[in-house]
């Protein structure tokens, strides 16, 4: 008797493990705790590591969604990494799926940074690490200039008049006037809206009068 029910609670622990494993809630955190435990750089260096995750691997999300929830990533506030897994989880399981990623986004960095904490002043001194993070400065510049050329191309092959004269405009801007940046993204987002609803209003007339 005592074998058989242990045999049953084995049973079910089993298929207990194999419902999580197979959860779309447990998929997303493992995927996104993946991406952020390998992300070294923050910001931008997340990019094509969502992307080909997500858009290429997993198809849950197309191009334009992507790039949608790096728009409103990067004009909303807080940590870009943060906002880019809440927006890929609510985009996903709502709400749910917006407390499943930031949890998965913020524990790796968390206990790294812990970590890091304790023994500083052994990382710090140590100049096979000091070595080590210019490397990986070298990496992390590669990475968003991939991200640049990727996104940027996109929007150049489909040529879309109104992101690349945003494109220019959000360069000269903050390269060569040196103006803020959360003004810039601001300033650009409320001129693509206005630009967006005249041509809208435009076409609905010209469809009216037809």
């Amino acid at each position: 008797m005592d074998s058989l029910s242990g045999k049953i609670t084995k049973e079910k622990g089993v298929y207990m493990v194999d419902r999580i494993k197979n959860h779309p809630l447990w998929n997303l955190f493992k995927e996104i705790f993946l991406i952020s435990a390998l992300t070294f750089g923050g910001g931008y260096v997340i990019v094509p590591l969502m992307h080909r995750k997500f858009v290429d691997e997993l198809k849950w999300i197309n191009e334009e969604e992507m790039i949608d929830i790096l728009a409103m990533s990067q004009t909303s506030p807080g940590v870009f990494t943060v906002n880019a897994s809440i927006m890929v989880g609510y985009n996903l399981f709502g709400l749910k799926g917006s407390i499943v990623a930031v949890t998965a986004a913020v524990l790796p960095p968390l206990v790294t940074v812990a970590l890091i904490s304790t023994f500083y002043t052994l990382f710090s001194d140590n100049i096979i690490v000091r070595n080590g993070l210019k490397g990986a400065q070298a990496v992390v510049g590669a990475i968003m200039i991939n991200v640049l050329i990727n996104y940027s191309g996109k929007i150049l092959r489909d040529k879309y008049w109104l992101p690349i004269l945003i494109m220019i405009l959000a360069f000269v801007l903050d390269f060569m006037l040196n103006i803020n940046t959360v003004l810039i993204i601001f300033l650009c987002g409320v001129l693509g809206t206005v630009i967006q609803m005249i041509l809208l209003s435009k076409k609905m007339g010209g469809s009216t009068k037809k």
